[in-house]
């Protein structure tokens, strides 16, 4: 990877010190967090419906979304949008209108519209617009230490007005809070021209303690016209599960009607302000001038283009083959720093442009990261790992700030523990409100390390017979045609390869979205804390989740005779939530259907993969179809 481990881990070391803040020891996440414990909610537009999509390339179809827009969605819409983890649904625009654009009460409310719908099965939510931008690798390693049971509403980038003057963003002096966690002491040593107080969670009451000449008597929230102060919503933000349970949507709901204001951004940061809570501020600005976590500011998604660029375009030098880029130190440390980017999609000559540059910023920051970001291990582990088991200044106190500094210069700098990793051409054209900048052609390449090829090795896949019966004693399977080989062109089950960590049930669950478009029934047992318990659940008899029954091989040979694919197939039987649904293809799967149960046997069913029928057989036997 180029700069995830040591740029990201520099950062953390700046903030935090390389030991826990807490006891001293490596630093472990705290609060260990992945991709699968985060959901994102954004407000749709009809018009922008493009816009919204092109996020997928960042969510991949793990990132569970809710999408509120404001026409009700077609069934092609919600089917389309199952394939990708997404919900869309419907909220209406203000009439009459209350600020700026007429869908704003939906973007203020579409967290709380999202936590309805999700209920208690995330820790994390991204707050943002459709044309936001995140980076899942600085994310995580941003929330690390932060406990998503905590009322937590966060981001650096906040609009404020001091004085007469206009609002701006993101404003250095727009007070706010710094997270428990932070080293108060190294804060102590820095000339802020804000006041920060540390809160867990951020309150009115703290901000106007803090700073008395900003707030009035009744420590009420600076309003427009006169004044603008909140979160910008292009930038987006990150709420804490715990900040969703304790605002109810009846209550953002009621207070969202009830203003006049300047956009959905405004909106919440009123009613959460209402309902004492605001703004932490994750701290990086604190120690770096100019460097924002979420978005670095205006009209700067150009900026972000050419820090990506100017890492991936380098070059090795020296006995030690070092990576040389011209990527300066204030060029690293933003792009280890960036959670977020607002591609500002009004200022594109068209929304088809404004996709593609979603599509295109991706996909140079995963080439630039070298990884899947989606199978990247624990982010406490991982960071262990990279930083070794010493104690820091956050730990000991001994340290000065400026020690730290250089610290976390060196780690970002050494490129030689990261090395090069491929990075694809990209080529990126952008017509409209920027083109005249000369610059909208950015080309890049990385250079590909060689390395000794693996052995191979059988992986396990799963099968998923999904089973209906619409009529007594007459069940049916679904059956997909496969897209791709093995056995492609063929019927069979749905089905794929488990993923590293991935259990039985929960890989079912995805490769029948992703191939057929319909959610299996998953209502598994508890554990403790009232947790679904996903690891090790009994068979189910009438197949209230999916349940594993029968194993067998699947080994196939090319023409040549020589070994082409290996795999242990564990075939998982369940059904699924709603037996009537549209069944959409969609991945590996050319074509997705149901068939008689009966007519597997006897090759009435052409290409059938073999022993299918009688897998089929042996579940309808074993199951209570429901």
């Amino acid at each position: 990877m180029h700069f995830q481990a040591s740029l990201l881990l520099a950062v953390v070391t700046l903030l935090f010190g390389s030991g826990s803040a807490q006891t001293g020891d490596a630093r472990l996440s705290r609060f260990p967090v992945s991709v699968h414990d985060i959901v994102a909610a954004l407000p749709g537009d009809v018009d922008h419906m493009d816009v919204a999509r092109a996020s997928r390339i960042w969510r991949k179809g793990v990132i569970r979304t809710y999408i509120a827009g404001n026409t009700p969605p077609t069934p092609e819409v919600v089917a389309e949008g199952l394939l990708h983890n997404e919900t869309w649904a419907y909220y209406p625009d203000d009439k009459p209108r209350r600020s700026m654009y007429a869908g704003d009460t939906r973007a203020g409310l579409v967290p709380f519209l999202a936590h309805a719908h999700f209920g208690d099965t995330y820790s994390w939510l991204l707050y943002m617009d459709d044309d936001t931008v995140f980076f899942p690798p600085a994310l995580l390693h941003l929330l690390r230490d932060f406990d998503p049971a905590i009322p937590y509403f966060i981001t650096d980038h906040l609009w404020y007005a001091n004085g007469t003057g206009p609002a701006t963003h993101p404003h250095p002096q727009a007070p706010r809070c710094l997270p428990c966690h932070f080293d108060e002491a190294l804060y102590a040593r820095r000339r802020r021209s804000f006041p920060a107080p540390r809160g867990c969670p951020c309150t009115p009451q703290l901000l106007c303690a803090a700073a008395p000449r900003v707030f009035n008597a009744h420590c009420d929230i600076p309003r427009h016209p006169a004044n603008t102060f909140s979160m910008h919503g292009g930038a987006g933000a990150v709420l804490s599960a715990g900040l969703l349970r304790a605002v109810g949507l009846d209550f953002m709901e009621a207070c969202s009607l009830s203003l006049q204001s300047t956009g959905g951004d405004a909106f919440i940061s009123i009613c959460l302000w209402q309902a004492g809570y605001f703004v932490t501020d994750p701290g990086l600005s604190v120690f770096m001038e100019g460097v924002h976590a979420f978005d670095p500011g205006p009209e700067d998604r150009l900026g972000a283009m050419r820090l990506l660029a100017a890492y991936i375009d380098g070059h090795r030098e020296g006995a030690d083959r070092h990576w040389v880029t011209t990527c300066d130190e204030a060029c690293e440390r933003q792009l280890g720093a960036m959670v977020s980017l607002h591609i500002r999609s009004r200022s594109f000559a068209a929304l088809d442009d404004a996709a593609s540059f979603i599509k295109a910023i991706t996909t140079l920051y995963e080439a630039s990261m070298g990884v899947d970001v989606y199978k990247l291990p624990d982010v406490g582990t991982a960071a262990a790992a990279a930083n070794g088991t010493g104690t820091g200044a956050a730990g000991g106190g001994s340290e000065s700030a400026e020690s730290l500094e250089d610290q976390a210069h060196r780690l970002a700098m050494d490129k030689t523990k990261a090395g090069a990793q491929a990075a694809e051409e990209i080529v990126v054209s952008e017509t409209g409100h920027d083109a005249a900048a000369g610059d909208g052609v950015v080309a890049a390449a990385g250079e590909r390390e060689q390395t000794e090829p693996s052995k191979p090795e059988p992986r396990v896949g799963v099968g998923v017979v999904v089973l209906r019966e619409l009529s007594p004693g007459n069940p049916e399977t679904l059956l997909i045609r496969r897209a791709k080989a093995p056995n492609k062109g063929d019927w069979c089950f749905p089905g794929g390869s488990l993923e590293l960590g991935e259990t039985l049930v929960q890989c079912a669950v995805r490769e029948t979205l992703e191939e057929t478009g319909l959610r299996l029934r998953c209502r598994l047992p508890q554990a403790e804390h009232g947790q679904p318990d996903a690891r090790h659940p009994p068979l189910s008899p009438d197949l209230a989740y999916p349940s594993s029954f029968i194993a067998g091989d699947a080994i196939t040979y090319d023409d040549a005779g020589a070994l082409a694919f290996h795999y242990a197939i564990v075939n998982v039987a369940g059904v699924p939530e709603n037996p009537e649904a549209a069944v959409v293809p969609g991945d590996d799967a050319a074509d997705a259907r149901w068939f008689p149960v009966t007519d597997l046997r006897g090759l009435k069913v052409a290409d059938l993969v073999p022993t299918c029928d009688f897998v089929a057989e042996e579940a309808v036997r074993r199951f209570a179809i429901r």
